[in-house]
């Protein structure tokens, strides 16, 4: 992506890599949707909110997840939705999936010796910022790319902590630190 790079990411703390993806689940939410006839909606569906509910509460601050049998459920069922489902939902699913991604392996940095799963976490965020831009359209690309440079440049500033610590909560929703999803107006495409 122009203007933000993987690495960006790194200096984050977990909640705030957490916190950013569920914007961008914010952001594309609207495409995560099926027909009326579709029989497996409702799975889709609950998967979907599964994965925004597990991140939503380790972002905010809780630690009271589900135990690790769960996370993995809930990451693998988040997982397969999106890939079931992408070419329908412009690959909303998946920023839902990256954003719990992040919290199952929250639950495993502090035992490792090695840096994979913070890398992991990292390219989780990176990785939902990248389904916002891919749903941008070309002349709303630019506005895009600067709202979310402004949201990462702000959450660099706000000192959550420091990778790899859990850190400071950070509220996803627009009354959060961060303010409204599209504080240069909505762009076309995202209405």
């Amino acid at each position: 992506m122009p203007g933000i790079s993987l690495m960006e990411f790194w200096p984050l703390p977990l909640r705030a890599k957490c916190g950013l993806a569920l914007r961008c689940v914010r952001r594309v939410e609207q495409f995560f949707t099926f027909p009326e006839n579709d029989p497996e909606a409702a799975q889709h569906l609950k998967a979907f909110a599964d994965a925004k509910a597990l991140a939503l509460a380790f972002a905010l601050g809780s630690d009271e997840a589900p135990d690790e049998a769960e996370r993995i459920r809930i990451v693998t069922t988040a997982y397969a939705t999106a890939e079931a489902t992408h070419e329908m939902t412009q690959f909303a699913g998946y920023s839902a999936a990256h954003a719990a991604q992040i919290v199952r392996l929250a639950a495993q940095i502090p035992s490792e010796s090695n840096n994979e799963s913070q890398m992991e976490a990292m390219a989780s965020a990176f990785g939902s910022y990248r389904v916002v831009l891919s749903n941008a359209m070309p002349f709303a690309k630019e506005l895009v790319e600067m709202t979310l440079r402004q949201e990462l440049d702000k959450a660099i500033s706000l000192e959550l902590g420091a990778n790899p610590d859990r850190g400071k909560p950070l509220d996803p929703s627009d009354e959060g630190p961060l303010g409204p999803l599209w504080p240069l107006g909505v762009p076309m495409g995202y209405a």
